[in-house]
This record gives C-alpha cells, structure tokens and sequence, in this order.
C-alpha cells in the first residue's frame, strides 16, 4: 500500500504529469530539451525528474556529457507501467 501511495503522490504534481506527457510523446529527453519544452527552468525539471525516476517512472542513461531521461518500461515496477498507461489513454482522447 505504501508503493501506491508513494506512486501516487508523485504523480499528483502538474509538473510531473507534463514531464511523463512529454516523455510519453518524445521518447527520450534530456534536461535542458525538457525544460526549454515545457517553458521551466532546469532546476524544476531536474527536481521532478529525481522525484519521477525515485518512484520508477522514468530512468535515465549518460551519453558522454548529457543524461537522457525516458519512462520507464520494466517489470520491476508494476504500478509504475498501470499508471503511466492510463496516462497515455488520457493523452490520445485529448488528440
């Protein structure tokens, strides 16, 4: 029960939910591309990813100098995958 509260909460942020969209419709982002995106600064897009990627939403991989940030798609975190489907449910009836 704490995993999903821990989900939860971190997905009741409207920053965060951009990030996920943004990821869910870009693939793979680095900080910067993220924040230049989404209009916010770097530290806001930084701190929120830190909080997404602590409860297994995203993951990141280093590319020489940059960090790329993704969702992340793996079994080890079940609830993470459920939620972040029914966001991808919610952006396609918004097309």
């Amino acid at each position: 029960m704490r995993v999903l509260l821990k989900a939860f909460k971190a997905l009741g942020n409207e920053t965060r939910l951009k990030l996920l969209a943004t990821l869910l419709r870009k693939s793979e982002m680095t900080v910067t591309q993220l924040a230049r995106q989404l209009g916010m600064s770097h530290s806001r897009v930084s701190r929120n990813l830190g909080i997404l990627e602590t409860n297994n939403f995203v993951k990141n991989r280093q590319s020489k100098r940059w960090v790329y940030y993704s969702i992340k798609y793996e079994k080890d975190s079940p609830q993470a995958l459920h939620l972040v489907a029914l966001l991808r449910k919610e952006l396609k009836g918004r097309k």
